[in-house]
Formats: C-alpha cells, structure tokens, sequence
C-alpha cells in the first residue's frame, strides 16, 4: 500500500497508544493501523471513513442531533406548559 500523501511505504502495524476498551467499533482487526514510513502519517477505518465523507457528513450529523435537542426541549416545554 502506497501513502496517500507521500506516495511512501505504508506498513500495518500495532497500535499500543489507546487501550483497547477505547478503540472504534469501526476497526474490524482491533488494534492494527497502517503507518507510512516516510512521513509517518496513519490510517485507519475510522480515519479512511471520515476522510472519505469529509466535511458534509459530519454537518448532516451535527444537523440531526440539532433536530432531536430542538424537538426534546419543545417536548419538554410543552410538559411544563
């Protein structure tokens, strides 16, 4: 595998800086990362998802979880009233 962003040597290599119990749902082969050897930049899935959707991903998401605060709160205020 190629880096993406030095075209250098990427190699799949453990991961010791998080434990394990903290580690995204997303990673299918635990606690293993690819690592460039040039410039040292890493990827993972999660890493690779976000990169990917960019982001608009992340604005729809915050959109959504805006929607369902503002929708409690007028729940909520309509309970009180």
């Amino acid at each position: 595998m190629t880096c993406t962003r030095c075209h250098g040597l990427m190699i799949e290599q453990a991961c010791w800086e998080r434990d394990w119990r903290h580690v995204s749902s997303r990673w299918p082969k635990g606690l293993y990362i690819w690592a460039c050897l040039n410039c040292g930049d890493r990827l993972d899935s999660t890493i690779a998802f976000n990169r990917q959707h960019g982001p608009e991903m992340t604005s729809k998401r915050h959109a959504h979880h805006w929607r369902a605060i503002r929708a409690l709160v007028a729940a909520q205020r309509q309970e009180v009233a």
